[in-house]
């Protein structure tokens, strides 16, 4: 019988404990293709009175008890997989690897590579997706990777008159990749790891240059808000100004000037100016924002401003 839906339960007795562990290769995710999965609950059972007391990820797990679980009946290859693809391919391989290269370290890199140390060591400075992807292919890793799925899917069959057949429909091509990769981009990758791009020195050069335009970017961002803060200031002093000269000149002709000046505003964002923005008991009232919006309007647009009133 041919199924995308395989799996395996195994139960033992460790002493006072019942260890149960799954080993699957479905797509429980729901996210186009199968992966595969080592999982695990213990129970401590004592007389009659069995309590859960530990369970989640099997693979990696240190507990003795797990790791006699998975030699007892066979699961290595599965905990080798673990999270991979049906063709024991890593979650985002090339941009989780690269990730832990810059940020995680060579041993943390090396293990989720599946590589060996040599292997490690000779793709650990490849800092390109693309580049990393085709190292992998040529150095036989992605054919490495695949054997060891199939060996993860007889460990699970164990057996069994059953056949692992994909339903995938996540593209597979070139995995992962948001663009289309044609050959001859992987033939200049190829040239630059024949040439000795991603050699240590030029990936602490990179890194290096990485390092500065994140700094400079930062700084950027940074001088962007402090000049936008300044042309608000600038801004809010010429409506100051202005707003100054008009009481000056026509302090009489107004009701409560002392509140065009307390409950007014510049919004630098919308290039408004607003009265009654506060929300006072005692607020600018039509007539002398009428009058204020008279004796502004030549101001307003030479600057591009609005007037508004609030409440």
């Amino acid at each position: 019988m041919k199924t995308n839906n395989i799996g395996r339960t195994e139960t033992m007795r460790i002493e006072k404990f019942i260890i149960t562990i799954k080993a699957r290769l479905n797509d429980e995710c729901n996210n186009g293709h199968e992966d595969f999965g080592l999982t695990y609950d213990m129970w401590e059972n004592v007389v009659s009175n069995k309590t859960w007391c530990a369970g989640g990820c099997a693979a990696g797990n240190d507990d003795p008890i797990v790791r006699k679980a998975i030699r007892t009946f066979g699961l290595e290859p599965v905990e080798r997989v673990h999270l991979s693809d049906m063709n024991g391919v890593p979650m985002c391989p090339t941009a989780n690897a690269i990730y832990h290269a810059k940020n995680s370290g060579f041993e943390v890199f090396r293990d989720y590579l599946r590589l060996t140390d040599e292997e490690a060591k000779q793709a650990f400075c490849i800092d390109d997706e693309l580049g990393l992807y085709v190292w992998l292919l040529d150095n036989g890793i992605i054919d490495r990777w695949k054997n060891e799925a199939n060996e993860a899917i007889k460990a699970i069959i164990n057996g069994r008159d059953i056949e692992f057949e994909s339903t995938a429909t996540k593209k597979q091509g070139h995995w992962y990749f948001k663009h289309d990769v044609t050959e001859g981009a992987i033939r200049a990758q190829r040239d630059l790891i024949r040439d000795g791009y991603y050699t240590p020195e030029r990936y602490g050069q990179h890194r290096e240059n990485e390092t500065l335009n994140a700094c400079m970017q930062s700084l950027n961002n940074s001088m962007v808000c402090l000049q936008r803060r300044i042309d608000e200031t600038e801004m809010d002093i010429k409506f100051k100004c202005a707003l100054r000269d008009i009481i000056c000149e026509h302090v009489a002709e107004f009701k409560k000037p002392i509140l065009l000046i307390d409950n007014s505003i510049f919004y630098q964002h919308k290039n408004e100016i607003a009265f009654n923005w506060r929300n006072f008991s005692d607020k600018v009232n039509d007539e002398d924002y009428e009058l204020m919006k008279k004796y502004l309007e030549p101001f307003c647009k030479e600057n591009n401003l609005t007037i508004s009133k609030k409440g």
